[in-house]
């Protein structure tokens, strides 16, 4: 037994000195560790980081915030007990790691009064490359236990100065440090990218009464993991910082869940046993998760393309070029309109022949809408319509491959050809 959670037994009458009081703290700091490692989370590491960018593109280390919680749970503050840490230059030909270390408080001057209050304020130090150090820094190897590798410099590409490296130390917070925030706000950007292209195959797959569950679930599972990054302030605007500072492991298992709803998608190499939090491996952990995002993430569960919007000309929506499996005619061709207009009210037909049906007053291509049992994707302002590819405004759409119809006056429109696969999947 090392006691080192047992408190002080103060007898009364004791003669106290400065160590009593100081085994006192180390006995508190150790219940408060404790306290935090029975939460079930690592509770050491970097809480927050503040580099000065422009001083390290010029090869120096400058902190200017840096909060850091040891692993017997001494907490480190420059804005409340870290006296300001001194810059370090660097001028790196490969990878270098900056070691911080935590030295003894200064001891107090002459002439201080008995009644006086004295904050004790911890020194940190910055060093390049790993110990054990030699020189005039090798009284710092007896404080090993008392330091940790903060960050790698590594040289800028082109010229004198340095980058972050990518090293990423334990973490307490995400997006409180420079670490992994660029890699974050690209897998932030492209599930954005991926749920358009889910929308629009929930969107096809639901006018040609396809399943579209799977889809839908997988682009609600990618707009929740979109809000928890933009809480966690990995982009910047009026939601972020709004929500609970996640704890590493937190945001890891967020990122999880979306790779095991991923991996639901037949053929995916996906291993999700595979992918283990590690605390003191940050780096390792959250770059294989990413890796393995980013390889299925754009991959849309549909075998051959489904759609083709229609875009504006002047005051027609076309769409062109169809391609030759919708042209057969043995494909169940949808129109999705989405916007407050109703097919009855616009005229369908190939952009050649269009003119001529407004002045005959011709109906043009014949559709009938979709009956649905259930709520289709796009809401409720999306209405689908089945045609009708036969006849004679067919054989026109047909020998122009194109399909168009004029665009309503004063009413926002967006339309879509959607069409089931060659495996009868849409």
């Amino acid at each position: 037994m090392n006691f080192e959670l047992a408190l002080h037994a103060w007898i009364p009458g004791q003669l106290l000195s400065p160590g009593h009081f100081e085994r006192q703290e180390q006995a508190l700091l150790a219940h408060m560790a404790a306290r935090f490692r029975l939460s079930g989370l690592p509770a050491y590491g970097i809480a927050a980081l503040e580099l000065d960018a422009a001083e390290l593109e010029r090869g120096w280390v400058v902190v200017r915030k840096l909060e850091w919680v040891l692993r017997d749970g001494t907490l480190l503050s420059t804005e409340g007990n870290v006296e300001p840490i001194e810059p370090l230059e660097v001028e790196p030909r490969q990878a270098v790691p900056i070691h911080a270390v935590v030295l003894p408080p200064r001891e107090p001057g002459d002439g201080i009064e008995a009644s006086q209050v004295l904050p004790r304020c911890y020194r940190v130090r910055l060093v390049a490359g790993h110990p054990p150090w030699s020189g005039e820094l090798e009284e710092l190897a007896s404080r090993r236990d008392q330091s940790m590798q903060l960050l790698t410099l590594e040289p800028k590409r082109g010229g004198r100065g340095a980058s972050l490296g990518r090293y990423v130390p334990p973490l307490l917070q995400v997006c409180t440090t420079p670490f992994l925030r660029a890699e974050l706000l690209a897998l932030y950007e492209s599930i954005q990218y991926a749920n358009d292209a889910l929308r629009d195959s929930a969107r096809a797959r639901t006018a040609t009464g396809a399943r579209a569950s799977d889809v839908q679930r997988r682009r609600a599972q990618g707009q929740k993991l979109r809000a928890v990054l933009r809480e966690s302030s990995v982009v910047h605007d009026r939601w972020s910082g709004r929500g609970p500072r996640l704890h590493p492991y937190q945001l890891f298992c967020a990122l999880r869940d979306y790779a095991c709803e991923l991996a639901a998608s037949p053929g995916t190499p996906i291993d999700v046993e595979s992918l283990v939090y590690d605390h003191d491996d940050l780096r390792g952990c959250y770059g294989a998760l990413f890796a393995a995002i980013s390889g299925e993430a754009s991959a849309v569960p549909d075998p051959t393309p489904a759609g083709l919007e229609l875009v504006r000309e002047g005051r027609l929506f076309v769409a062109r070029n169809l391609p030759e499996e919708v042209l057969g005619g043995d494909r169940e061709l949808c129109l999705a309109i989405h916007g407050d207009v109703r097919l009855e009210d616009l005229v369908l037909g190939s952009p050649g022949r269009l003119p001529t049906l407004h002045e005959l007053l011709l109906p043009g291509l014949r559709a009938a809408p979709v009956q649905f049992s259930y709520a289709p994707a796009g809401g409720p302002d999306t209405r689908y319509y089945r045609l009708e590819c036969s006849g004679v405004e067919w054989e026109h759409v047909r020998r122009e491959r194109a399909l168009c119809f004029q665009r309503p006056v004063g009413v926002a429109v967006r339309a879509s050809l959607v069409w089931r696969g060659a495996d009868g999947v849409a």
